[in-house]
């Protein structure tokens, strides 16, 4: 009843309507080896946070996109910025530990610039 549950390919969204996800709930969700669960509050749903003003444009790399960067780059993985898994972007994704972000920002001095960021 306080719960509603979405499954989006093999991933699984949990919305919790009333209070908040039990400690035992959260312990059953994350030792889950078999589902992708996020869960979400009502109040964090009640915008689309890719959508807002302040939030730069974020896009997920494939892995072919990722390994091209890193050659460009002459770099490692290790190396990058991180980005952690509890931003509300990298959730909102439903991206997992490994997966990097391009993130376009707009200057009003330096233009267009991208950045990239490996979720940890």
């Amino acid at each position: 009843k306080d719960i509603v549950q979405h499954a989006r390919g093999n991933k699984n969204v949990i919305i919790i309507h009333n209070g908040t996800c039990t400690s035992f709930a959260k312990q059953v969700i994350e030792t889950t080896d078999t589902l992708r669960v996020e869960t979400f509050t009502v109040d964090e749903l009640s915008f689309n946070v890719t959508k807002h003003k302040l939030v730069p444009k974020h896009r997920m790399l494939s892995n072919e996109e990722k390994n091209t960067l890193l050659c460009v780059y002459n770099t490692t993985c290790a190396k990058l910025p991180r980005i952690k898994q509890n931003d509300p972007v990298v959730r909102y994704y439903g991206a997992v530990p490994g997966v990097v972000f391009e993130i376009t920002r707009n200057s009003e001095t330096s233009g267009i610039t991208k950045y990239y960021r490996i979720v940890t």
